[in-house]
């Protein structure tokens, strides 16, 4: 009997260690949901304010005289990733506009049910923002999220991305 007073303490600490990991582990898998959701809430909100915006700037552009379609889409794709941009900055994150907003051109298929899309070429009607926490350097603006607990486990960051696409149709431009 004198061999078995130390074997609750032993055990009970063991079971301490495991039950703090889980905390630990829990925590941080909600600070990353919570941060992947904000992020893709915020990236939804900038596709859908850019693309949007492309007929502002397309309307601004008639208004000011401005009739050579090449400008028209440059003014369109300028102040669409100025609002992607903005919006994405107002949420608290940090897109590289030149990279991180992507325009095209999106249309009905010659078979009437699916659409082709195409990056890059105007017209535009189709806006794709992402948005990344991806950069190693943990001063960017762009770091992988800090955790918390998995330090203890070697992991410090986590990288996160979000992306959503919008588009308008052409009736609406």
């Amino acid at each position: 009997e004198h061999r078995r007073k130390g074997v609750f303490f032993v055990l009970a600490i063991i079971s301490l260690i495991a039950a703090m990991t889980f905390v630990g582990m829990s925590v941080d898998l909600g600070m990353i949901t919570v941060t992947k959701t904000r992020m893709q809430s915020t990236a939804d909100a900038a596709a859908l304010a850019a693309v949007q915006e492309i007929v502002v700037a397309i309307r601004q552009a008639g208004l000011d005289g401005i009739d050579d379609p090449g400008e028209v889409q440059n003014a369109a794709a300028d102040a669409a990733k100025d609002m992607a941009e903005d919006v994405v900055a107002m949420n608290g994150f940090y897109i590289d506009k030149t990279q991180d907003v992507i325009l095209g051109t999106r249309v009905l298929a010659a078979d009437g049910v699916t659409f082709t899309e195409t990056w890059g070429s105007p017209p535009y009607n189709l806006v794709k923002v992402q948005i990344r926490k991806t950069n190693t350097d943990p001063t960017a603006a762009d770091a992988k999220l800090p955790l918390i607990f998995a330090p203890v486990t070697g992991e410090r960051a986590q990288a996160i991305t979000a992306d959503a696409s919008a588009f308008i149709e052409s009736r609406d431009l």
